[in-house]
């Protein structure tokens, strides 16, 4: 099967997802590096891929999120983003990670952990380890009080005091809606985690 085969089945699948979600979204996003060499699909050719068979659509600008990788040569700077044009204006400065308050991972040894940056191992000191996927369930690692405890720390702005989450650009560079944006309200979300 040849690339081409695998692109048609792919928009084949997905038509027929988007014909079936339901209630469901469906969002895609592709890296704007992934289409920056001549032999790539353009922006606007992915739009038109793509756009049809789903509800949301974006190129977003690659950022360097894990502080453990060398960007040198992947990511350039950019002038404008994704998120100026999406939110007129107000980027960065994030206090508080809103996917940790509906995301956990499970590390390849067992370690539940509420974020993606914190499932490297060179960083498993500094994580906030939610239990052991051999001895904790998911609802109870994501109910229970560490993780309380975690989104506790994030909504009283410490986030940058902590080793792995001050050092991360994901609150900065993953924020897709207004409605993601939980800064304005801490106050109001804060004694719901006590």
């Amino acid at each position: 099967m040849k690339n081409k085969d695998y692109v048609e089945e792919f928009i084949e699948n997905l038509r027929f997802l988007y014909d079936n979600k339901k209630q469901r979204e469906i969002y895609i996003k592709i890296l704007d590096i992934c289409l920056e060499k001549p032999e790539d699909v353009g922006k606007e050719q992915f739009y038109e891929m793509y756009g049809n068979y789903c509800d949301r659509i974006i190129v977003a600008n690659a950022q360097p999120v894990y502080r453990e990788i060398d960007y040198t040569g992947i990511v350039t700077e950019r002038k404008g983003s994704w998120r100026e044009e999406l939110w007129k204006g107000k980027v960065g400065g994030q206090h508080i990670c809103y996917t940790v308050f509906h995301f956990m991972a499970v590390c390849a040894d067992g370690r539940i952990v509420p974020c993606g940056p914190m499932v490297n191992p060179q960083l498993a000191d500094d994580a906030v380890v939610l239990g052991n996927i051999n001895d904790t369930s998911l609802l109870d690692a994501f109910c229970g009080k560490k993780r309380r405890d975690f989104l506790r720390m994030l909504l009283e702005k410490k986030r940058h005091e902590h080793p792995i989450c001050g050092a991360c650009h994901c609150p900065d560079a993953t924020i897709f809606h207004k409605e993601d944006d939980l800064d304005p309200y801490a106050e109001e979300l804060l004694p719901k985690f006590k």
